[in-house]
């Protein structure tokens, strides 16, 4: 007995379209994220009520102070919102570790560094 042509094309159909779901599905199972989202640098929180406060404050992206209202933010919008006069946390200090930061970028040793400084600097080296 001949099975008909067309019952062969719709079995071979159905098993293309659950092999097409398979892939699909292991695409959409590599392409999410594995871990946690990424935290930001740095980032700005609404900190009071508006009522002889400041209504934001500039924060880390790690600081436990934040709040649920963390909006990120680059490092140069953060040191422009800190000159523009929005507040900087009191737990984190993003305004003391941006301008640490700033000071190792430029080449001068960050503030605190002390002795150890002079002898690191360039081309004072004593090894």
């Amino acid at each position: 007995m001949c099975r008909p042509i067309w019952s062969a094309c719709a079995l071979w159909e159905t098993w293309l379209i659950v092999s097409l779901a398979r892939v699909r599905e292991k695409i959409a199972a590599l392409e999410r994220p594995v871990g946690p989202a990424r935290t930001p640098d740095w980032g700005v929180a609404d900190a009071g009520t508006g009522v002889g406060t400041p209504s934001a404050e500039v924060h880390r992206g790690d600081c436990w102070a934040q709040g649920r209202t963390l909006r990120p933010v680059s490092a140069e919008r953060t040191r422009a919102e800190l000159a523009g006069g929005m507040r900087a946390c009191a737990v984190c200090r993003p305004d003391t570790v941006l301008r640490e930061r700033e000071a190792v970028t430029a080449g001068s040793p960050p503030p605190g560094a002390g002795a150890w400084a002079d002898r690191l600097a360039p081309g004072r080296c004593r090894v």
